[in-house]
């Protein structure tokens, strides 16, 4: 989205950040209140969307559920969640990241990693975060190779990387 002065302009802006860390905490307890994935990813979507809106005078499109059929890739295995603007989205459980075990953790990055990679395979290089609603990580490529931040709280920098 970085395409403009007039967006670095707002990128770089106390209001921005002080926004962006208002609606981090709002996503961070609705998803604590409630249990289901696709409610958590709705609700996600619609406070960016929103506020992208707002912000930018732009409207952004989450495509959900995305299959090789409509990523138009022969060979492609999994369903993303959601993709924007060359990012891929990848919710998971509220408290995934809280109270699961490891594996179950680990399960959600390698799979946010899989995409990340096939669609790289294809000649398409995308970034990835993958949350529960109160935490993620991301995934980017630097230097031809994959980088997983650590897991973090939901946060400014978080939602500034989805924005961006």
């Amino acid at each position: 989205m970085r395409d403009s002065v007039h967006d670095q302009h707002i990128f770089e802006s106390n209001e921005y950040r002080e926004k962006l860390d208002d609606i981090a905490s709002n996503l961070i307890q609705y998803s604590q209140e409630k249990d289901n994935e696709a409610t958590i990813g709705a609700y996600f979507e619609e406070k960016l969307y929103k506020f992208i809106e707002s912000k930018f005078n732009r409207s952004i499109e989450f495509d959900k559920e995305q299959t090789k059929k409509d990523l138009h890739i022969d060979v492609f295995k999994g369903r993303i969640d959601a993709v924007a603007n060359n990012l891929i989205i990848e919710y998971k459980r509220p408290s995934t990241f809280t109270n699961a075990s490891d594996s179950v953790r680990e399960d959600g990055i390698n799979q946010l990693k899989d995409y990340l990679t096939q669609l790289k395979d294809d000649g398409n290089v995308f970034d990835g975060i993958i949350t529960d609603g109160t935490c993620y990580i991301r995934m980017y490529y630097s230097d031809g190779d994959l980088v997983a931040t650590p897991l973090r709280r939901l946060d400014v920098d978080g939602l500034d990387f989805i924005i961006k």
